[in-house]
């Protein structure tokens, strides 16, 4: 040890010195006493390193795209999330097919087994089974957007297999304060058209807490979103089956691509903003603002790799590990309580 640190230093006399035997970010002082270090501390660091690198906390995925990169293998499923804190977590469906995974699902229609016509608590707190039908909760998917910059996938498909896409470069959901606000923009379109573009900047709304600029819009057309005066899309509407005439504008639409037919499927999904700078596997993910993976930046996207441990695949139900953090929304409680039927709306019995 003592000639390793002449050769740097040929000048350096006996005493204390620092080395960096487990890397350069782990520093160890040993005294080198003429020439003879005191081997104690070295041997008892080298005994110690197997049990600090045990202790070293796992960092908990806080949205599907750290699931996946913390196991490139995963397949797309159910696994779990810690939004708010390491303590609680949130079961997801996270999504690795399109354009190079990463997906955290956060609304999903598909059969009509899950009632989305539900009162302001259940779509603050969420509601439904994340390896069917649900919606992710408001207060979640604020969690996640604010955290760092995020893009939207808006995926669908009608009764006859027919399928169609919207894309945003920018998505964002406000706090609680601000009525959970929309914020989206940068549409790319897959064939779907932009039915977004008129509930931006628009507060959430549901049939016992209007925020739209009109009518109580969501008890109207019997679902919850970010409905202006009133919408160009009803994705939480009423499951139709289809072109239903009989019933105006209140089943799952998306006006820009099928007008008021009622879609089979929808998923609303969101990961951060990133760019794949360079095709070859060992280039680096980066994430500049604005950037994003779409056709123009990605000629031949390689696969993300993205991981989770297994996770059960139950019905989505908030589970705490432990008592919620001091700091933790003050909705955070309601989430524990929400797997249940829907109270009856007023003026529907």
């Amino acid at each position: 040890m003592h000639q390793k640190i002449l050769k740097q230093n040929p000048s350096s006399a006996s005493g204390v010195y620092s080395i960096y035997p487990f890397g350069e970010r782990f520093c160890v002082q040993i005294d080198d006493n003429d020439g003879k270090h005191k081997g104690t501390p070295v041997v008892l660091l080298l005994f110690l390193a197997p049990l600090l690198s045990c202790c070293r906390a796992e960092v908990k995925p806080v949205d599907c795209s750290d699931v996946f990169k913390q196991d490139p293998s995963s397949a797309s499923g159910v696994y779990s999330i810690y939004p708010f804190t390491e303590r609680f977590s949130v079961q997801v469906y996270c999504d690795r097919e399109p354009d190079g995974g990463g997906w955290t699902v956060f609304q999903r229609r598909m059969d009509g087994t899950v009632n989305f016509y539900r009162g302001w608590d259940q779509y603050v707190a969420g509601f439904g089974d994340a390896g069917g039908e649900y919606w992710l909760g408001l207060m979640v998917i604020h969690r996640i957007t604010a955290k760092r910059p995020h893009e939207l996938l808006v995926e669908m498909e009608d009764f006859e297999g027919n399928k169609a896409s919207a894309r945003y470069s920018s998505f964002s959901v406000g706090g609680e304060c601000d009525g959970y606000k929309l914020t989206v923009s940068g549409f790319t379109d897959g064939g779907a058209g932009d039915s977004l573009r008129t509930h931006n900047d628009m507060k959430f709304s549901t049939f016992d807490n209007d925020q739209d600029t009109s009518e109580n819009c969501a008890r109207k057309f019997l679902g919850g979103f970010w409905y202006a005066s009133c919408h160009s899309a009803n994705p939480n509407g009423v499951y139709l089956w289809g072109l239903d005439d009989t019933h105006y504008r209140i089943g799952a639409r998306w006006g820009s691509w099928k007008g008021s037919y009622s879609l089979k499927s929808f998923s609303f999904k969101t990961r951060p903003v990133q760019v794949v700078q360079a095709v070859n596997e060992s280039a680096p993910l980066q994430g500049p603002t604005g950037a994003h993976w779409g056709p123009s930046t990605t000629p031949a996207v390689p696969a993300v790799t993205l991981q989770s441990p297994t996770l059960p695949t139950k019905a989505w139900t908030p589970q705490p590990t432990g008592p919620p953090s001091s700091n933790a929304p003050p909705s955070l409680k309601l989430a524990q309580s929400f797997h249940q039927a829907p109270p009856t709306p007023p003026g529907t019995s």
